[in-house]
């Protein structure tokens, strides 16, 4: 029996009003879908407080960002549901960022971490299943108009249903389990230990560089882009500092993020720059 659940987070960019700076680890909703024989068992999410205290919300990407937010549950009010859709299942999420997320939330209330079966991602089946997707990248949108999948991008359930969907059709192609499938993907425990740059690559035109980015990407999500850069070598940190090598610029940009780039003489580039590095060999 295939039986396996999908996760994904979105989260919410806010302004630390003591320090000035820019963090986006606060999660405003989490979507699960939970799937048995290549069926939609379960479709579930929760809008999450994210409590930002000494923090202002300072943009809502999203057009589902609840005007009332703080009128949700806290993430650990909401932990005890995500457990028992996930635990004991084989986890999945499109891209590490979603991991990381998680692992950063339950370091913030210290909170003991989630057990699934292994924790592993998408885009390592897509990359080995469809390698045409290299060059183009492996946003979650883009692969699923071509596999002919409809969904309403970032809406956290919309996004797990998607991606188990996505993994359907890897099975369907290639004639391998869910189990198979996560032998082919690797295993990640899902703690709150787990960082950005421990899922960097090793390799990549991008490798040793430490970048930021700012802003809307143009062709896919914040975290896509992301991933696209740590899959390339990059590391990439939340906030402006004389440590990194560029800050990319994207579209509707935080200028908190910009100026201070400026102002520590750090390099800005755009969105066509970034995409020209990986192309490079």
């Amino acid at each position: 029996m295939n039986e396996f659940a999908v996760i994904d987070v979105e989260n919410v960019t806010v302004k630390n009003v003591i320090n000035g700076n820019f963090d986006d680890y606060f999660i405003y909703q989490i979507g699960v879908c939970c799937f048995v024989n290549n069926q939609v068992q379960e479709k579930w999410s929760q809008f999450i407080n994210p409590e930002c205290k000494n923090y202002v919300l300072y943009r809502k990407f999203k057009a589902n960002f609840p005007d009332n937010i703080e009128d949700y549950p806290s993430f650990p009010v909401v932990i005890n549901e995500l457990k028992q859709r996930i635990e004991s299942k084989i986890l999945w999420s499109h891209g590490p960022t979603d991991r990381q997320k998680i692992g950063e939330n339950l370091k913030r209330y210290d909170l003991n971490d989630l057990e699934p079966k292994g924790w592993h991602d998408s885009i390592k089946v897509v990359k080995k299943v469809w390698p045409r997707f290299e060059k183009k990248g492996h946003g979650l949108e883009k692969i699923s108009e071509h596999l002919g999948i409809t969904y309403s991008p970032h809406d956290a359930a919309e996004d797990a249903r998607a991606t188990g969907l996505v993994l359907i059709h890897a099975m369907q192609e290639t004639g391998k389990t869910i189990e198979e499938l996560a032998e082919l993907a690797g295993t990640k425990r899902p703690t709150r230990k787990q960082t950005a740059e421990q899922e960097t690559s090793s390799t990549g035109p991008l490798l040793n560089l430490r970048i930021c980015f700012t802003g809307t990407p143009r062709s896919c999500r914040q975290k896509e882009i992301e991933d696209l850069a740590r899959q390339n070598g990059a590391t990439v940190t939340g906030s402006v500092s004389s440590k990194i090598d560029f800050l990319v610029r994207l579209e509707e940009p935080g200028y908190g993020k910009v100026a201070k780039a400026e102002k520590r003489g750090v390099r800005i580039v755009d969105e066509d720059y970034f995409h020209s590095l990986l192309s490079q060999q």
